[in-house]
């Protein structure tokens, strides 16, 4: 008996001002509505502009077949608005490219449940958070690769803690020439509840955390 042939992906198409059904000719308008559709092993292409919308991943992919967002031209799709930009809860899905900005808003710009396995986030720009750039609670095989992020900045009480990224009980997370920087709190954090069983393999390497006086005052900071 002859086997089934597996259905060819999808491409969506996001483009600001599009009101179509996300084909090339007719795209999405929105990003969300892209994510709603794609299913494992689907791509969604985003055209330069900006998108004021938060975004949630719908379902998950799988290892052999992610799901993928990315823009079309490294980081001219900016996603932005005063929210959370971005929230990841389910496993195998592929962010490449975007800059999210969360316009200081008071929450995270990214934020990854535990049900988020194996996120790899690439080439991306995180950006503009009075809370953390990415809280992860204990997802386990997230990649952070490519990326820029920065100006995590809560001045309340004179200074609070805002982090490039903080983890829960993450297992076999990566972070790969990657640049964090201008943060009120840690550049990274790993479970400072110290749950059980706790953190493991966790790797950083040719990435850069740093801080310096701002060139210009910013959310509260001289």
């Amino acid at each position: 008996m002859a086997l089934p042939v597996p259905a060819r992906a999808a491409e969506y198409f996001v483009a600001p001002g599009g009101v179509g059904n996300g084909s090339g000719s007719f795209p999405f308008g929105r990003i969300q509505d892209a994510l709603n559709a794609a299913q494992p092993g689907d791509i969604i292409t985003v055209a330069p502009g900006t998108y004021a919308e938060s975004l949630s991943s719908v379902r998950g992919g799988s290892s052999g077949a992610p799901i993928t967002l990315r823009a079309a031209a490294a980081r001219t799709a900016i996603v932005t608005r005063a929210s959370r930009i971005l929230t990841v809860s389910h496993a195998y899905l592929i962010v490449d490219g975007l800059v999210l900005d969360g316009q200081y808003a008071a929450d995270d710009t990214v934020r990854v449940t535990s049900s988020g396995d194996f996120l790899v986030l690439r080439n991306t720009e995180v950006r503009r958070s009075s809370r953390d750039l990415i809280d992860m609670a204990a997802p386990a095989g997230v990649l952070i690769e490519g990326s820029l992020l920065h100006h995590a900045l809560n001045a309340a009480g004179g200074r609070s803690d805002a982090h490039g990224i903080v983890t829960g009980a993450v297992r076999d997370l990566t972070i790969r020439s990657t640049e964090i920087h201008t943060f009120s709190g840690d550049g990274l954090q790993v479970d400072p509840g110290r749950a059980e069983p706790g953190w493991d393999r966790v790797t950083i390497e040719g990435s850069k955390i740093w801080l310096a006086p701002l060139p210009a005052a910013e959310n509260g900071f001289a």
